[in-house]
């Protein structure tokens, strides 16, 4: 079976070079429409095997007038949209089984129109195609041991969700990019985490909230679904060091690099994709460390998210093309914009700006801008890159 699905793999690819090879696009981009109206910012932060996406669009505060807030929505492949009015301070996150999990804002009064103060929940939203959708949120609220009024000083962030409903939670805001400015005195500073479990604590939401505890694992970055946890460390000799801690067993792994590394992703079956100090070149560069230990170094490329069959998005690390989406697969880098269709279903022309994220069928999803003068207003929208049949 497992020399089956390695031919067809290879198949796949094969079929897909070739494509290339003729001109071809891999990728036709699609408009989803997400804005309320025409003139609304909006960004995809999410999707799943299924193709569902979820994401935040600009709102204007109800209760304080001119304050922008971010609220949920999500989309089918159906082209159904279903916005709420709850307000994201963290990007919402999908799992398999249609789940969306964040942290929101909840407003506080105190006998006035006016909010007193704010308070943070975990939250879940389930069905998100109900129009009722007040009757499918659920607050999980907060960590036990942390403030559940909101500062800058106490946020909690998420960095992942499995199709377990295990979702990674933080006090310490995300981690990108701090190779490129640890030389600067950037710290990685010790952060609380949790593990929120639902099958924890009975009925006591602040006890589902299970605390890591170990000297290796000071920050993290994903959660996959072996409830395995990706972060990593600074080493008594000040560098950084990538670990996995295995939720189910409570036990962690650190893992060997030569020089400082930081992991992005990690996928079902514990690859990881992430950037590291590579001594021969002297250099940052990406690198894909599989799951049999075999370390692929890809220079000029930084990581961003990764699926199950070796497809990886990021962006150029250096040079002209810095910051520009890309795309690696089996061991080939890809300027995105030479294997996507940017001009949409609607036949409209779109300028990519990031990729965040891709689904076992090697769907992706980022944010752009329509070349549309009647959008200059808007700076930001939601596009999928649907993977073409060969």
């Amino acid at each position: 079976m497992k020399f089956i699905k390695c031919a067809v793999l290879f198949v796949l690819f094969q079929i897909s070079f070739s494509a290339l090879a003729a001109g071809e696009k891999l990728y036709q981009l699609i408009d989803l429409e997400i804005a309320p109206t025409d003139q609304v910012s909006n960004w995809v932060t999410g999707i799943n095997n299924d193709g569902k996406i979820c994401g935040t669009f600009a709102c204007l505060d109800a209760f304080i007038k001119d304050d922008l807030q971010y609220c949920i929505f999500t989309w089918d492949p159906y082209y159904k949209l279903n916005y709420t009015d709850v307000v994201s301070i963290t990007p919402p996150m999908i799992n398999n089984r249609g789940e969306v999990y964040g942290i929101r804002k909840i407003f506080q009064f105190s006998g006035t129109f006016e909010p007193e103060h704010y308070q943070q929940s975990l939250y879940k939203w389930t069905h998100t195609d109900n129009f009722f959708d007040f009757l499918s949120f659920y607050h999980l609220g907060c960590p036990k041991t942390h403030p559940s009024s909101l500062s800058e000083e106490n946020q909690l962030f998420t960095y992942g969700v499995n199709d377990y409903g295990h979702v990674l939670v933080t006090d310490q805001a995300p981690v990108l990019d701090r190779l490129a400015t640890k030389n600067e005195g950037a710290v990685f500073s010790d952060s609380t985490i949790w593990v929120y479990d639902e099958s924890l604590g009975y009925n006591l939401q602040n006890h589902r909230f299970y605390k890591i505890n170990h000297p290796q694992l000071t920050f993290v970055t994903t959660i996959n679904n072996n409830s395995h946890v990706l972060g990593g460390y600074y080493t008594s000799t000040n560098h950084i060091k990538p670990s996995i801690f295995d939720y189910v067993a409570k036990t962690l792994r650190s893992l060997d690099f030569p020089a400082d590394a930081i992991g992005y992703d990690l996928n079902d079956q514990d690859e990881i994709v992430g950037v590291y100090f590579n001594p021969q070149t002297n250099s940052y560069e990406g690198f894909y460390l599989t799951l049999s230990g075999e370390l692929i170094s890809i220079p000029g490329f930084i990581p961003i998210a990764m699926n199950n069959n070796g497809q990886v998005i990021g962006k150029f690390m250096d040079g002209d093309k810095k910051d520009q989406p890309a795309l690696w697969m089996e061991g080939k880098l890809f300027d995105l914009a030479d294997v996507v269709n940017r001009v949409d279903n609607k036949r409209t022309s779109w300028i990519i700006k990031t990729v965040v994220d891709i689904n076992d069928k090697g769907d992706i999803i980022g944010n752009g801008r329509r070349g549309d003068a009647n959008r200059s207003n808007i700076s930001d929208e939601g596009f999928l890159l649907k993977r073409q049949a060969s």
